[in-house]
């Protein structure tokens, strides 16, 4: 029960904060009051994306974007996870751990502190917001198949001599190692944008 509980606290993570203030208690009841299925769980998820997106900031639709390219990663059988070869974590997103995926948390974070201002911690932590959000369905995949509702065999995986084969739990941890290295990039495009504002927002005079 405590880890269905946990499931229905994940799931409802997906809805904005004002959104679970108000309707949050009724819809764990319900959820803990019936059978959680996935078509149930894809329906909660579905609608708290739908509440996102009405209020939605730069950061929750990068991390909204980002969900979809790993959704089209799992129906493509693109390989996703991979074996990380050491103890923790024992399982990594491979898009996450690419150098494309790095210069791209770093031109957001850049991004956002020209756009938004601020510190260079807060392009950091709209980073770990999209890494966050890019990661969910990696981490539904990894509670949906502790419960035996789905086959990890289906899922992309590139195993190793140490983790041949993937184990729930270390799937849904996978997106959440990957948090404190956004927030290093996010971090450091933000440092960038701090230096790179006073140049972008400064008057252009046109000469005769």
């Amino acid at each position: 029960m405590n880890i269905r509980r946990i499931i229905v606290a994940s799931l409802l993570r997906v809805y904005p904060a004002r959104w679970r203030a108000e309707y949050g208690a009724e819809l764990t009841h319900v959820l803990l009051s019936r059978p959680l299925s996935l078509p149930v769980a894809v329906d909660v998820v579905w609608s708290g994306l739908r509440q996102r997106a009405r209020t939605a900031d730069a950061a929750t639709f990068a991390g909204l974007a980002t969900m979809l390219m790993i959704l089209a990663g799992f129906l493509s059988n693109t390989v996703l996870l991979q074996d990380s070869s050491i103890t923790l974590p024992r399982v990594v997103v491979k898009p996450f751990r690419s150098d494309l995926y790095a210069f791209l948390l770093i031109a957001f974070g850049c991004w956002v502190q020209v756009w938004r201002g601020g510190t260079a911690s807060s392009s950091g932590n709209a980073a770990v917001r999209v890494s966050f959000l890019g990661g969910l369905p990696i981490m539904a995949a990894g509670l949906l198949a502790l419960f035996g509702v789905l086959d990890l065999s289906t899922l992309g995986y590139q195993g190793g001599a140490r983790h041949p084969s993937p184990v729930s739990l270390d799937v849904f941890a996978a997106p959440l190692f990957a948090l404190p290295q956004s927030f290093l990039w996010g971090t450091i495009g933000g440092a960038l944008g701090r230096w790179l504002s006073p140049w972008l927002r400064r008057p252009v005079l046109w000469s005769r």
